[in-house]
């Protein structure tokens, strides 16, 4: 009996002990960055020579906050026992999984300022499991992707040449089930364009896997076959899991931190962000209204700073419009970053699309694109319908890669600019429809004016009698002229082809067709483009 009772005894121990570890997400922000490796002076070191070209364009410079963490930190947590599996240079932290026992032991480090709850459990061990989704999916048949193309001018963009070659896009989302398999993405594994992929929800470059949000997503950009054409199919991606689909906690901000900081060495050009934040699982971590100021989130600052080394973040404004919140989502309230609300597919706003002002009274969203009725491609490769921002923001990440590739000297600041300024609503923006719908060839239009040919004049400039005269002052020979008129939203109301010459260097336009209001003029002819904006008058 003595026997049996010890081994009781020990038994009970060990269950006492086994039950009583609790093993959570946690993020160990560090002090500093003293006893760096790195220097300023060489920053290849840290930082991809495409990201550093990024940062020339952008007049971006390099700083310490560039720099990778401490590594003798990071040494010294897993002597402790911690179990480190990322760290943020933007952020000085340590994304980890440790027991509950070490908080104590860890927070009298003197390198450590605070060791911050994210997630409960554990799950960055590297494997990668087949969740099943969350999301109802409400799926119908659906007819090509023509009408969203030409929505924003984008196959005008395209018939331009630019689909967006030579720009790199990263995608964060909740998974991208069976894209490498579908066949209107070949093109891109085909030659080479997947340049990356990683899931930070479990630590594994797995990411077709959990969820096809990501893949429908991804298809309103990169995907190319005879019925269907995304944005921009011929960029070049990464692809990055950051959003868990089970749950909601802070630490899918911190991925998303991650992924951006993961592009930017990799000198990515644009993230697409069709994710957003307000509410956890774990109450106590809910956003209010307040902090939607583009600098409290830990997404919004994780963004911020990405924006800052010139890169274009584009994110939806959220599908709160129809609900007590209202409000977009983190971090669509940065002033810096591009949030994109839904629009129906005649112009009226979506009921769900998020609105602003932010809690600090700026306009959001920025732009407005067609997030209502979208084909986009599933996992099994069909092509159905999908409504909500998070199908607004990858079209208008993918228009804005194609005028990347056609002016590669433009900054990022200059980019967002020139958008706004050829959206439907430029002249007076609101905190529904932001700058409006953004359009191709009025951004080439206003491009243009920047620095004018000054090929033709036209009078008068308003039209009040119906008839426009336009005159070539530097003709040489007879020349054939491609004229359209469009009105403020990009739409092409008529186009025609003219001939002058030396002799006949002028003509004499009736645009009687054309309502009261005001219209952008294109004129194009051997390599020379100019465009001007008239008032059409009663």
């Amino acid at each position: 009996m003595g026997a049996i009772k010890n081994f009781l005894v020990l038994f009970i121990l060990f269950v006492s002990t086994t039950t009583s570890a609790q093993i959570n997400r946690y993020v160990i922000h560090f002090t500093d960055k003293n006893n760096s490796e790195f220097t300023i002076n060489n920053p290849s070191a840290f930082l991809s020579e495409r990201s550093l070209t990024r940062r020339i364009k952008n007049n971006v410079s390099v700083t310490e906050q560039d720099f990778p963490v401490t590594k003798l930190y990071v040494n010294e947590l897993e002597n402790e026992g911690v179990n480190v599996f990322y760290t943020s240079r933007w952020f000085n932290v340590a994304i980890v999984e440790m027991d509950v026992s070490l908080i104590t032991i860890i927070e009298d480090l003197a390198f450590v300022s605070e060791v911050e709850y994210v997630a409960p459990g554990t799950k960055l061990n590297g494997r990668s499991v087949d969740y099943e989704s969350k999301n109802t999916k409400n799926r119908t048949t659906a007819g090509e992707s023509d009408f969203q193309i030409n929505y924003m001018g984008a196959d005008e963009m395209h018939d331009d040449g630019f689909k967006g070659n030579g720009i790199l896009i990263a995608v964060t989302d909740a998974g991208f089930t069976n894209l490498n398999n579908i066949s209107q993405f070949s093109h891109l594994y085909n030659n080479g364009k997947i340049r990356y992929t990683f899931d930070y929800t479990v630590n594994d470059i797995n990411v077709y896997l959990h969820d096809d949000h990501g893949t429908e997503v991804f298809s309103t950009m990169g995907a190319f076959d005879s019925g269907f054409t995304g944005s921009a199919p011929e960029a070049d991606y990464m692809l990055f899991v950051t959003e868990d689909i089970n749950s909601e906690f802070r630490i899918e901000e911190y991925n998303w931190l991650l992924a951006a900081e993961f592009a930017d060495s990799a000198g990515v050009d644009i993230i697409n962000a069709s994710i957003g934040y307000n509410t956890f699982t774990d109450a106590s971590m809910n956003y209010t209204y307040e902090d939607l100021d583009g600098n409290t989130t830990v997404i919004s600052r994780a963004a911020a700073i990405a924006a800052s080394k010139g890169i274009l973040i584009v994110t939806g404004s959220g599908n709160e419009g129809n609900t007590n919140w209202r409000n977009v989502l983190a971090p669509g309230d940065v002033e810096t970053v591009l949030t994109v609300g839904s629009v129906t597919g005649n112009g009226n706003i979506s009921s769900f699309s998020g609105v602003g002002p932010t809690s600090d009274g700026r306009i959001k969203p920025d732009l407005v694109a067609l997030g209502s009725n979208v084909a986009v491609i599933n996992e099994t490769g069909n092509i159905i319908n999908r409504s909500g921002t998070s199908y607004s923001a990858p079209q208008l990440a993918g228009l804005a890669a194609g005028l990347m590739q056609a002016y590669p000297e433009m900054t990022v600041a200059g980019l967002i600019d020139y958008l706004k300024q050829s959206g439907s609503q430029s002249t007076a923006p609101d905190n529904t429809y932001g700058f409006g719908i953004p359009n191709y060839s009025i951004f080439v239009t206003l491009k243009s004016q920047v620095i004018p040919a000054n090929y033709f004049q036209i009078y008068p400039n308003p039209v009040a009698n119906g008839t426009l005269e336009l005159v070539s002052v530097n003709l040489l020979k007879e020349q054939s002229l491609e004229i359209r008129f469009l009105n403020t939203r990009g739409q092409v109301f008529n186009k025609f082809i003219r001939k002058m010459d030396v002799t006949n260097n002028s003509l004499r336009l009736d645009i009687n067709f054309l309502p009261q209001g005001t219209y952008i003029m294109q004129i194009r002819t051997e390599g020379k483009s100019e465009s001007f904006r008239i008032i059409k008058a009663q």
